[in-house]
C-alpha cells in the first residue's frame, strides 16, 4: 500500500530534481517493502547510471572531435617546416647536379631522405594524438634534452636561432609526439617574430615541488600585456604586424596539448626585451 507522506516519495523528487539538473552521482537506497515506491527508486537509479554513462561518452566524443577539428588545423601549420627544409635541399641538388658534383649530390639525397622520414615521424604522430581522448594517449619516459635535439635537427634551428641549454632538462612521463608540437611551436614562433640580426632561444628547467617549470626565453620584440592571453587563442594574431601567413594555431595548439596533460602554459614579457614562455611538466 502506498503512503503519501512515505519518506521516499521526498527521496524520489530530489533524485528526479538533480537527473533534471544532470547530476546523477547518488543513486537512492532502495527498502525492503519491495512495493511500487522500491520499483521507482530501482527504475531511477538504473536511469541514472546510464544517462551519466552516455554523458561521459558524449564528453568524450566532443573532446575527441573538437581535437581532431584543432590538429587537422595544425597538421598543415607543423609541416611548414619540412617541407620548406625539402624544397631547400630539391634546389641544393639541382644546384649540385649542374656543378656535377656527384659526391655533394649524395649528401643532399641522404639529407633529403631524413627529412622526409622525419616528416611522415611527424604526420604518423599528429594523427595518433588527435584520435584519442587523454586517457588513451600513451606515455612514456621522454628525455627532454634528447626531443630538443632531434627537433633541432629536423628543423635545422641552428640555421636559423642560437640556442643555448645552460642546464640538464628534465626525464618526464609525456607523450613525445605532444612534447614535440609544444617545443617546435614556441621556438618557430621566437625565430620567426625575432626582430634582432641574430636570434637567440634559451631553454631553461626550474625544479619545483610537484612538476618542472620549463621557460623558453627568446631576445624578440615582447608582446604586449594586453596580447599575452590572446595569442593562445585559436586564429588570433597578436598585433597588426604579424605574418600574413600566421594563422594563430600554433600557441592555441600548444596550450590544448599541455591542458588536455592537466599542465599550464603562460607568457612574461615586456615590449622591447623579449618573451619568456613558461609551461609546466607533472614530475
Amino acid at each position: 500500500m502506498l503512503i503519501v507522506d512515505d519518506p521516499r516519495l521526498a527521496q524520489i523528487l530530489d533524485m528526479i530534481g538533480r537527473m533534471a539538473a544532470l547530476d546523477f552521482k547518488e543513486e537512492l537506497p532502495a527498502s525492503k517493502k519491495n512495493d511500487v515506491l522500491d520499483a521507482i527508486i530501482v527504475g531511477l537509479n538504473m536511469l541514472s547510471e546510464e544517462l551519466q554513462s552516455n554523458m561521459v561518452e558524449k564528453s568524450k566524443l566532443y573532446h575527441v572531435n573538437t581535437k581532431l577539428e584543432k590538429f587537422a588545423l595544425t597538421a598543415a601549420h607543423d609541416l611548414k617546416s619540412p617541407i620548406n627544409s625539402i624544397s631547400g635541399i630539391t634546389s641544393l641538388i639541382e644546384l649540385s647536379l649542374k656543378s656535377q658534383s656527384k659526391e655533394e649530390t649524395l649528401q643532399y639525397v641522404a639529407l633529403l631522405k631524413s627529412t622526409t622520414e622525419k616528416m611522415k615521424e611527424l604526420v604518423t604522430g599528429i594523427l595518433d594524438y588527435s584520435r584519442h581522448s587523454p586517457d588513451d594517449i600513451e606515455l612514456e619516459v621522454i628525455d627532454t634534452n634528447q626531443v630538443i635535439q632531434q627537433i633541432v635537427r629536423m628543423d635545422r634551428i641552428d640555421l636559423f636561432a642560437k640556442l643555448s641549454i645552460p642546464q640538464s632538462l628534465p626525464v618526464v612521463q609525456f607523450n613525445k609526439s605532444a612534447m614535440m608540437q609544444i617545443f617546435r611551436n614556441i621556438f618557430s614562433n621566437a625565430i620567426k617574430y625575432c626582430d634582432k640580426q641574430t636570434c637567440e632561444i634559451t631553454v631553461k628547467s626550474i625544479e619545483k615541488k610537484d612538476h618542472h617549470e620549463i621557460r623558453i626565453i627568446d631576445n624578440g620584440p615582447g608582446i604586449a600585456p594586453e596580447n599575452q592571453k590572446r595569442i593562445f587563442e585559436l586564429f588570433n594574431r597578436a598585433g597588426t604586424d604579424a605574418d600574413q601567413d600566421s594563422q594563430g594555431i600554433g600557441l592555441a595548439s600548444v596550450k590544448s596539448v599541455l591542458t588536455s596533460f592537466n599542465q599550464k602554459i603562460w607568457v612574461e614579457s615586456t615590449p622591447g626585451h623579449g618573451s619568456q614562455f613558461c609551461f609546466t611538466l607533472s614530475k
